[in-house]
């Protein structure tokens, strides 16, 4: 049994729907409760997706205006193009059409990296909650990697980061605009983290959790720990820091876990809060969609500059 991995390319298709379509599969539930990450492994069909009988998925996405199909290798996601004002009010984004691994990258597929040559190992025990080479930490997400070491992963499996446009586009729900991953109610038991309503209570989390292991918090979409578990770090940024985006296990603040959530390091440092997923764009090219940048913007302030004077995100436990 493994998890899902963005190693074996397959077809999974985002169809946008009719308002009729639409409310045929209006309601979707969220699965509940907390487990090991086993029914992810499982590959159990994810909410808003449909088994074609073909073995192509055919995935729900409300809010995208009609478009070509979006295909993605196994382990991710597709997501369309869209239009849309970051959470801060900064800027104007215009997405085109990609796709975002499921799961954070896990301290054993970085490991394969390592194996292989192509990542670092040093410097990746950075604090007691470290999970690279931790006894039973195999699946939880890797942390204590510097935006190099992603980077470096990304590449090695033939991806890249994902811009932080193209990330919140993901965590909003794309035309949703959904103040979390999951909808719009507080995180309490949906997501590994450290504040009130958690599952270890407020102030008892000491370390991050496996990958998948709270199906509550899983978006529509089918994208698990974006608020929650460990920040990720994302393309934008410049030579001197680099945006993160998303909540951690040491997260006590609600607002730290939602889609608008943004923070800047510098690419060299390294934390316990701190890991990442890939991106791609669609294996098939889709018609009348830019190529180059995935993301491109409108306003007064470009995403992947960073801002004047905006508050680095915590780099220790948040009270």
């Amino acid at each position: 049994m493994t998890l899902p991995t963005a190693s074996n390319p397959i077809s999974c298709t985002l169809l946008a729907l009719t308002l009729a379509l639409a409310g045929g599969v209006a309601g979707a539930g969220e699965s509940k409760g907390e487990t090991d990450g086993t029914a992810a492994a499982r590959g159990q069909a994810e909410p808003g997706a449909a088994d074609t009988g073909s073995g192509v998925s055919t995935v729900v996405a409300p809010g995208v205006a009609a478009a070509a199909p979006v295909t993605c290798r196994e382990g991710q996601r597709p997501f369309g193009a869209g239009h849309f004002t970051l959470a801060d009010g900064s800027a104007a984004v215009e997405v085109e059409p990609f796709c975002l691994d499921a799961i954070e990258v896990t301290a054993d597929a970085y490991a394969a990296c390592v194996r292989a040559g192509a990542c670092a190992a040093e410097r990746l025990a950075c604090s007691n909650a470290a999970s690279f080479a931790a006894k039973g930490k195999g699946s939880h997400p890797v942390n204590c990697v510097s935006w190099f070491d992603a980077d470096a992963y990304c590449r090695w499996q033939g991806l890249r980061l994902p811009t932080e446009g193209e990330w919140e586009w993901a965590a909003r729900g794309q035309g949703r605009a959904s103040r979390y991953p999951w909808g719009e109610g507080a995180p309490g038991r949906r997501a590994c983290w450290d504040g009130k309503g958690s599952a270890m209570g407020k102030g008892g989390r000491q370390g991050t959790c496996p990958v998948a292991a709270h199906l509550e918090g899983d978006s529509p979409e089918g994208l698990h720990d974006l608020g929650g578990n460990v920040r990720e770090w994302t393309a934008s940024g410049d030579e001197r820091e680099r945006v993160i985006r998303g909540g951690s296990w040491g997260d006590s603040i609600d607002w730290f876990l939602s889609a608008g959530f943004r923070g800047l390091n510098h690419p060299r440092e390294r934390f316990e809060l701190t890991g990442f997923r890939c991106a791609a764009g669609p294996l098939v090219p889709v018609p009348g969609a830019a190529t180059g940048a995935a993301t491109s913007t409108k306003g007064a302030r470009q995403p992947n500059a960073p801002r004047s004077g905006a508050p680095r995100p915590r780099v220790s436990r948040a009270p």
